[in-house]
């Protein structure tokens, strides 16, 4: 059940409970970025399920017991414990966010364990050459396995010369849906850890204009509000 932490503050752990929230109350969900919290032992990534977290990130830009970033250019997969992690993660019903993990780290996931990790803050390589970003090879496997992309508003991950506003957001947006990716793209906003942000969208408050933009931009209703969060709550469905 969802916890009342204070008036209009509520912690859930489905994100499909903040559609019963009332007017003026506040659901949020716990992640971790960072997998250092498993390292301990196997037993840790239970323990932190209990405490509500349904999404970790494997690592930040750091190298760890369980893998390595994509920052550095690393080569090497996860670890043999890594896939332990990965394998108790998804046996809790905890997303596997992919954003920061290497290549080699991504592929592993699909290769050894059953259930399709998310990139909860990553943009297009195609349209900017970042070390971050996911290649159309890795966007392609997100979208035949049921993953889940939240496009990331780093203005440096959006274009290479970080100049962007909401115009270009939208285009790393439609990029995935162009793939085929209409049903597992959303919002990656990274509001909480980013320094600069696209012109226009500079805050939680500047998101009605980026749903305003996709309407522009010929996306009907439905899809858009697939973008702006269904899509999210229903990869959560794929995951148990």
């Amino acid at each position: 059940m969802p916890k009342l932490l204070s008036a209009g503050l509520r912690q859930v752990t489905d994100p499909a409970e903040a559609l019963d929230a009332k007017e003026g109350e506040h659901c949020f969900m716990l992640s971790v970025e960072g997998g250092e919290v498993f390292e301990k032992d196997i037993a840790s990534v239970e323990a932190w399920r209990e405490k509500g977290v349904r999404m970790a990130a494997l690592l930040w830009n750091n190298e760890n017991r369980i893998g390595y970033p994509a920052k550095g250019g690393d080569k090497r997969g996860l670890t043999a414990y890594g896939i332990q992690v990965v394998k108790e993660m998804q046996r809790l019903g905890m997303a596997v966010d992919t954003s920061h993990l290497n290549e080699q780290g991504f592929y592993d996931i699909f290769a050894k364990t059953n259930l399709p990790p998310m990139a909860s803050h990553s943009c297009c390589k195609a349209l900017c050459g970042h070390a971050r970003n996911l290649t159309d090879e890795q966007l392609k496997l997100m979208i035949r396995e049921g993953g889940y992309v939240g496009v990331n508003f780093y203005p440096y991950f959006l274009s290479d010369d970080g100049k962007a506003d909401i115009t270009r957001v939208v285009e790393h947006i439609d990029h995935i849906c162009q793939l085929g990716g209409e049903k597992i793209v959303g919002f990656g906003s990274d509001f909480d850890g980013i320094e600069c942000a696209p012109v226009g969208l500079t805050s939680p408050a500047d998101m009605p204009a980026l749903v305003d933009a996709l309407l522009r931009r010929g996306y009907g209703e439905e899809a858009v509000a697939g973008i702006a969060g269904m899509n999210l709550l229903d990869y959560y469905k794929r995951i148990g």
